[in-house]
């Protein structure tokens, strides 16, 4: 019997960050040894990963989708990789939706701004062309994929 479908998205998402899918979360704590590890873990998330508790949530429609969706098409019109920051009235804090073909370009950008581009270009970082068309992929859960790389003004990545 093949796999649930939320099942599957949840590997995707433990395989994006070189882990394993917990069996049983949310359910109940999942005791066990980390891959290659003597330490134990016990976790509720969907991910067993020592730093990160990662949730994954499969629906048939998100309204955050829609908005990454119409941010996706400004952004492509001008070159540009697309971030969708949300926030609340009174509340520290941004809560930013990127899209893991995006997210280690997005990770540069960061870097960039924290380390400055001297020491990012001592990292062995290769370009990578950034595709403008229209992307579908968001329903097909294809995990994990090449970053796409944003270009400067003057050209450097």
């Amino acid at each position: 019997m093949p796999d649930a479908a939320w099942k599957q998205r949840e590997r995707k998402l433990a395989a994006f960050f070189g882990v394993l899918r917990t069996v049983g979360s949310g359910s109940s704590y999942r005791t066990g040894k980390l891959p290659g590890s003597s330490e134990t873990l016990r976790t509720r998330a969907d991910i067993e990963h020592p730093v990160l508790f990662a949730e994954c949530k499969l629906r048939k429609k998100h309204s955050t989708w829609t908005l990454f969706r119409k941010t996706r098409g400004h952004a492509n019109t001008e070159g540009k990789i697309p971030v969708v920051a949300l926030a609340e009235k009174g509340k520290p804090g941004l809560l930013l939706v990127i899209h893991t073909d995006d997210f280690d370009a997005v990770m540069i950008e960061r870097l960039r701004v924290l380390k400055g581009d001297r020491w990012l270009s001592r990292l062995d970082l290769e370009p990578r062309p950034r595709n403008t068309g229209v992307d579908s992929r968001e329903d097909s859960g294809a995990l994990p994929r090449p970053a796409r790389e944003h270009r400067n003004a003057s050209g450097t990545i």
